[in-house]
């Protein structure tokens, strides 16, 4: 009778490990310089409201890291931002019941000194198996500095785990 519910707490405890709502990760690696670099993406932030803005000047970066932050001690360092030429676009998703739910920038275009954000929502789909733990996604991308308005475009999509 013990042995069926310990292998499916063992089961349970792998796939968890598969969906995780492990601390931010903070990425260097360079998506394309028109496109920025990814500093940080993440599934647990204390961004609990869906957000779509700009950092353009340190005192907001330092804050904006603080909340990004928010559930993990140590807070990691800050990646450094020249604000004289550069700016951080920040998307979060704000709160979700469970895992699976991501967000992304993946698209961005300059034009008439201004720039316009793509951005992509994930849910996950009815068959996908996820953790049962509170998520905030995240991601934030340095780019190039525009003196204009920035627009957001959104789009969601849903994630079939067939």
């Amino acid at each position: 009778m013990m042995r069926p519910i310990l292998l499916c707490l063992s089961l349970v405890g792998v796939l968890a490990g598969c969906q995780s709502a492990s601390s931010p990760e903070v990425v260097h690696d360079s998506t394309s310089e028109e496109n920025g670099e990814v500093i940080l993406r993440a599934n647990s932030s204390g961004f609990n409201t869906p957000e779509r803005f700009v950092v353009r000047n340190g005192s907001q970066w330092a804050s904006v890291w603080q909340t990004a932050f928010a559930l993990q001690t140590p807070v990691p360092p800050r990646p450094a931002v020249d604000f004289a030429t550069e700016m951080v676009v920040v998307a979060a998703l704000g709160a979700r019941p469970s895992g699976g739910y991501g967000i992304t920038i993946h698209d961005l275009v300059a034009e008439g000194g201004g720039l316009t954000v793509f951005v992509t929502a994930t849910s996950p789909g009815r068959t996908c198996f996820t953790t049962q733990a509170f998520t905030q996604p995240v991601e934030m991308v340095r780019v190039r500095a525009v003196p204009g308005p920035v627009s957001f475009h959104e789009r969601s999509r849903t994630h079939d785990c067939d």
